[in-house]
């Protein structure tokens, strides 16, 4: 009875443990579909001057070895913050004024589409005017005796659009540096602040120098929209030393803002560590060395005769 107890113990506990372990490893067979789109141009920009409706064209590619269904839509977009991420929201406006010719379309492995777009001008606001049209992979679902992951893809094309509008100079600068510097190079940062006043976007077109001696060198910016601003980082690489100011220019206003900071930096900072090494070991053998000793010594005094 004992035994017949323990075997039936032992059969109990093999089979909860096939049961945990089809439970754990149900999950991993799982499937999921990798899926991706690819689009050109990414930025798309102009200048709405005619009076009947313009034609714009993106390319739509699928790298995958699927096939997908792709919808399309239209959305706006603004500037948040000072590090150039956007916000979309929806805008009924932008949607009746641009038009993609393909709401649902199909890509096979490895197929590419040229779609068309209008966009009416009479229904859109004078002045700057940002939109998206994004493209996004309708999720497909698996069967029914799978455990299925589906993904989808949503990428955009910017549109970045000026109805009319006529663009301000500039705008304003701020430059700021850490008061000091040390590694390989110098560091800045600039914010540029567009008015609302300005009604169209732009790239500020800025350039650098260590004043008065630098060369100039050409800052790499991105899109600031009108009362918006964004921060851009200036580096210049290489070997400085002392008070520097670093003087940035902006081409369009030819107005500067120069962010003054204390530098050690390329080479210069071997150098330093080099002299406070030797400063350290002149000081400690100073320190440390003997003192002399001076004894006195006792002289016989010259010119006198010792009488018996």
């Amino acid at each position: 009875m004992t035994d017949m107890r323990a075997q039936s113990t032992t059969i109990f506990r093999a089979y909860l443990a096939l049961l945990v372990l089809v439970l754990v490893t149900l999950p991993l067979s799982a499937r999921a579909d990798a899926v991706g789109l690819r689009l050109a141009p990414l930025k798309y920009e102009q200048n709405l001057t005619a009076t009947k409706p313009q034609l714009g064209f993106i390319d739509v590619s699928n790298p995958s070895d699927a096939s997908v269904t792709i919808s399309t839509s239209v959305q706006g977009f603004r500037q948040t913050g000072t590090d150039g991420n956007l916000d979309y929201y929806d805008n009924p406006a932008l949607v009746a004024a641009i038009v993609p010719d393909l709401s649902t379309f199909s890509l096979g492995p490895r197929e590419a589409a040229r779609v068309s777009f209008t966009i009416n001008q009479s229904k859109l606001p004078q002045g700057g005017v940002y939109a998206v049209i994004f493209f996004r992979t309708v999720p497909v679902g698996g069967a029914a005796a799978d455990s299925y992951i589906s993904q989808s893809a949503k990428v955009g094309t910017l549109l970045i659009l000026n109805n009319g509008g006529q663009p301000v100079a500039g705008g304003t600068m701020t430059a700021s540096a850490p008061w000091w510097q040390f590694g390989s190079g110098l560091s800045t940062e600039l914010t540029y602040t567009l008015p609302p006043s300005a009604n169209v976007g732009l790239e500020p077109k800025l350039s650098s120098q260590i004043y008065p001696w630098g060369t100039s060198t050409t800052v790499a910016t991105g899109l600031v929209l009108p009362g918006a601003s964004r921060t851009f980082t200036v580096s210049r690489p290489g070997s400085y030393f002392g008070i520097i100011p670093i003087k940035i220019t902006d081409a369009l206003t030819h107005k500067t803002a120069t962010a003054y900071t204390i530098a050690i930096t390329g080479w210069y900072q071997t150098l330093v560590v080099l002299l406070v090494a030797l400063g350290i070991a002149l000081g400690l053998r100073y320190r440390l060395r003997p003192r002399d000793i001076i004894d006195a010594v006792a002289h016989p005094l010259d010119g006198l005769s010792h009488r018996d």
